[in-house]
């Protein structure tokens, strides 16, 4: 039907060195700055812009006869 699979030499090695990644990992500039970003300031800013958002918006309903949006 298709026959033989041919194998790509370059995705080989690059399968290989994701397989082995642990065995090879050394934190670097560049490691401790991705690590930073992904632990600290990816989960700072997602607080941020929850608390931002949470200040305009009404989360209670209202009662009846009053505006719905905050006056300022």
């Amino acid at each position: 039907m298709a026959g033989v699979l041919k194998t790509d030499p370059a995705i080989e090695r690059f399968n290989l060195l994701r397989e082995n990644v642990h065995t090879r990992f050394r934190w670097t500039r560049h490691s401790i700055k991705t690590a930073i970003v992904g632990v600290v300031a990816v989960p700072v800013a997602i607080w941020l812009s929850a608390s931002y958002g949470l200040d305009k918006i009404e989360t209670r309903v209202p009662r009846k006869g009053t505006p719905l949006v905050k006056s300022a």
